[in-house]
């Protein structure tokens, strides 16, 4: 009797190709994961700006229509002790208290606003006084005490431009007469400037 030893199985080629498609497969999720991360990290970033200008504007409310920036340096701040905007004068970071009361809406969390990246927000700001639109200038070491320079890459600062309002055009801010009109400008990761305000 003959023996047939005709069993299907897979051929090197077949493997191969197999492992070649798994490869491929492989190569772009490794790839597409950090520009998803990075996207969704500038999502949160954005989002929180947003939540700032809610929480000036809250503040607006309850002080007599004044935005916490007004009548300040970028070292000082309008409010009360419990809810001024700036807890550490010299390091310009949010107020705990304001932090909670506005940005949290009364949470009792630790009070700090921080970047997706675990690092606590800090803001500068400047007058606009010019009149007509300034165009920023994004430099690798800008210089704060420099009207419009910010840098190429994130930095964690929010940069507050009192007597403005975005032009709609990336890096461009437009000037304002009224105290109250503020732009919010931060650097996202990728070099992208993000604005928002009133």
């Amino acid at each position: 009797m003959v023996k047939n030893n005709n069993k299907k199985g897979f051929t090197i080629i077949e493997v191969v190709l197999v492992l070649a498609i798994a490869g491929l497969i492989f190569l772009m999720v490794f790839i597409a994961l950090p520009a998803l991360q990075r996207s969704q990290r500038n999502t949160q970033r954005q989002n929180d700006i947003a939540r700032f200008v809610t929480a000036v504007n809250d503040f607006k409310v309850n002080n007599g229509n004044q935005t916490p920036f007004q009548n300040t340096t970028k070292n000082t701040a309008l409010g009360s002790n419990s809810d001024k905007l700036i807890n550490n004068v010299s390091g310009k970071k949010f107020g705990e208290q304001f932090v909670k009361k506005y940005i949290m809406g009364g949470s009792t969390d630790s009070g700090k606003f921080t970047d997706p990246n675990g690092t606590e927000y800090s803001f500068l700001i400047q007058d606009h006084t010019a009149t007509g639109n300034k165009t920023l200038v994004q430099k690798d070491t800008p210089n704060n005490s420099t009207f419009g320079e910010i840098p190429k890459t994130i930095n964690n600062i929010i940069y507050v431009y009192i007597h403005s309002s975005c032009s709609g055009s990336e890096g461009i801010i437009t000037h304002k007469n009224g105290a109250g009109d503020y732009a919010m400008v931060y650097v996202l990761e990728g070099g992208a400037i993000y604005c928002n305000g009133n």
